[in-house]
């Protein structure tokens, strides 16, 4: 009964995501089958880990979550990383153009050193759509204050799905700001009675490599290797 509600309680969130409109600025890529199965598989096979970490970003890119449904990843790694391998079977992935993404690369290099950093963490965006700029889904842009805000809802449901999360990384000042709103809504299940532990991470695009991989070492108290990083 247990395995039960949490697999329904995944898959509210999912279709939850799924009733947000669209519009000519934002694409809301849970509407495709492929997508929104994507995200289910994927949360359904981290919730098995318990992971502690929220990985918080700032929105789908076109080039990445819009296609594949998952944040911080892209058609190359759904069909190449060793990291989805156990449950590739579930996830749809044949149809999406085999093209890297820039900040999703970034991220699983670390991830590909250091495997028991993805395991630990649950990924997610603080806006979980694609914001587009008018009419041009081939582009990204940054979500508007207002419409950060319409998304609290998605991240207090996150939060009570994986409910031994205690500390949470925002990748980026988007997140940042995202969040240290969020924690003011009193209104949340989540945040009422439990205080997460917070730290402000360099998003990785934009010449912030070197200080995300670095940053995230030392959350994670670790060294880098000197292994090749593989698939």
């Amino acid at each position: 009964m247990k395995e039960l509600t949490r697999v329904n309680d995944i898959r509210f969130l999912v279709d939850k995501l799924k009733l947000k409109h669209g519009s000519m600025t934002i694409e809301n890529q849970y509407l495709q089958e492929r997508q929104s199965n994507n995200l289910y598989h994927y949360l359904k096979n981290q919730k098995d880990k318990d992971p502690l970490f929220l990985m918080l970003g700032e929105a789908g890119g076109y080039r990445g979550c819009a296609k594949t449904g998952i944040p911080f990843t892209s058609g190359y790694l759904l069909r190449k990383s060793r990291l989805f391998a156990k449950y590739r079977k579930d996830l749809m992935y044949q149809d999406i153009e085999d093209l890297k993404e820039k900040t999703a690369s970034i991220v699983f290099s670390l991830f590909h050193i250091y495997p028991e950093i993805f395991d630990k963490i649950i990924m997610f965006n603080a806006f979980p759509l694609h914001p587009h700029v008018y009419k041009n889904k081939q582009s990204n842009r940054k979500p508007l204050k207002e419409e950060l805000n319409d998304c609290f809802p998605y991240l207090d449901d996150l939060l009570l799905i994986f409910d031994r999360i205690d500390t949470i990384l925002l990748i980026g000042k988007t997140a940042e700001h995202f969040f240290n709103e969020f924690k003011t809504r009193k209104n949340f299940f989540s945040i009422r009675n439990k205080t997460y532990k917070t730290f402000t991470i360099r998003h990785p695009s934009y010449g912030g490599k070197k200080e995300f991989i670095s940053k995230m070492k030392s959350v994670f108290n670790l060294k880098m290797s000197n292994q090749r990083t593989l698939l």
